[in-house]
């Protein structure tokens, strides 16, 4: 058995070639085919939500760099979001299910919630840098201190989600593959996110004392004495 994926992937890789080659031999004559229906549909749908993508993106590293005053804060918080896509994609393999449409809006969904939770650990260690802590302990703390709240953020999600998967009815199984995309990004995400984060902000803060470049802006009016990097 065969689902109209698999077939339509068959007469794309097989099928389509063939004939086109064979109009060719035996008639000298160019066969063009024009897809419609429902593949049209989801090409068109996925063109949109890629250029969505590509400019919610753009638009969410400009309102980073303005509420951070930095260029490479934004791009440490963002740097988590492939590593909870590719969460995603395992999840799928997992499940035993096919990548579709709405995989992908479950997967534009998670970025939000994977740069809501790295905002709140680098703004932490940001609010300690400023505090005079040592940048170390600063990147310590930061761990511990938030572990809880970006955790159940993760979790509730997940809880929330989780009765959809168990769900049979035919409505559901359109918004299963969503449902997956978040539930297993969110659990790689997150675990990551306390990892590789604290890992990026270190090498940030670590070039920043190569150059002799304050951590932390000297221009925030509620800032105490910016703590410099020791070279």
């Amino acid at each position: 058995e065969a689902n109209a994926s698999e077939i339509f992937d068959e007469m794309q890789t097989d099928f389509i070639p063939k004939l086109v080659k064979r109009y060719k031999d035996e008639y000298g004559a160019n066969l063009t085919v024009d897809w419609q229906g429902e593949q049209a549909d989801n090409a068109e749908s996925m063109s949109s939500l890629f250029s969505g993508s590509i400019v919610a993106l753009l638009c969410m590293f400009i309102l980073l760099t303005l509420e951070f005053r930095s260029y490479l804060q934004p791009l440490i918080i963002m740097s988590v979001i492939p590593f909870g896509w590719m969460g995603a994609i395992v999840g799928h393999a997992v499940m035993g299910l096919e990548i579709s449409l709405f995989s992908f809006f479950g997967m534009v969904a998670l970025t939000g919630v994977i740069v809501n939770d790295s905002i709140v650990l680098v703004d932490f260690i940001n609010h300690r840098v400023r505090a005079g802590i040592p940048f170390l302990e600063a990147l310590t703390n930061a761990g511990k201190r938030r572990f809880r709240p970006i955790l159940l953020t993760s979790l509730t999600t997940v809880a929330g989600l989780l009765p959809m998967l168990n769900e049979r009815s035919m409505q559901a199984q359109v918004l299963i593959p969503m449902a997956v995309s978040l539930i297993f990004g969110l659990m790689v995400g997150t675990l990551l996110i306390l990892i590789l984060v604290p890992v990026f902000y270190n090498i940030y803060g670590t070039m920043l004392g190569w150059m002799g470049v304050p951590l932390i802006p000297e221009d925030h009016s509620d800032a105490e004495p910016v703590e410099k990097i020791a070279a």
